[in-house]
């Protein structure tokens, strides 16, 4: 997992030994449209850029606390910020509803009644339901759905991640197909 200089540095120390990947795929380097916009100052010309995919405005599900769908949510940082979603806005907005779902369930106001209110919790948010019930991994913890996504960059000049592979999460709708540059 390389965080975005290590990923800038690895495509420009490739280029200048020659090796031109068709492809790439960086975890940590890729979740945000301006890292993308970098790597395509450095990477060979036509380089897929993919992602996993964690959040996005294709996700079909709505918050609990405000009955906004994921694109509702996307749409509304977009007009109100002027800037570009990006995923980590799911879960900041996801976080409120769990907070707010495991306050509305507390039995008691009181470090051990919020935690036992968030280990009996599922909640609904934009990232999908969460289930904090049973045989999580770690107390307090659950999983989201991630698919496979590619960044393409759209008629405007702006990199947006669409879904391009959606087999382990049918649920979530695929946004466009994987393109495959020459």
């Amino acid at each position: 997992m390389l965080p975005p200089p290590a990923a800038l540095a690895f495509l420009k120390a490739a280029k200048d030994v020659g090796y031109a990947p068709r492809m790439a795929s960086f975890a940590k380097a890729f979740p945000f449209p301006g890292t993308v916009a970098q790597v395509a100052q450095v990477a060979p010309p036509n380089m897929i850029v993919t992602n996993e995919v964690w959040w996005s405005p294709a996700w079909p599900f709505r918050s609990m606390l405000t009955g906004a769908t994921s694109a509702q949510v996307v749409k509304d940082y977009e007009v109100a910020t002027g800037q570009q979603w990006v995923q980590t806005l799911g879960f900041s907005h996801a976080m409120v509803d769990v907070a707010a779902q495991t306050v509305a369930r507390a039995r008691a106001m009181t470090r051990d009644g919020l935690r036992d209110s968030l280990s009996r919790l599922k909640a609904q948010t934009v990232v999908g339901p969460l289930n904090f019930v049973g045989r999580n991994p770690i107390v307090n913890v659950c999983s989201t759905p991630a698919v496979g996504g590619q960044w393409i960059k759209n008629a405007s000049g702006r990199w947006v991640l669409e879904v391009v592979d959606n087999t382990r999460s049918p649920f979530i709708p695929a946004t466009a197909k994987l393109t495959v540059s020459s």
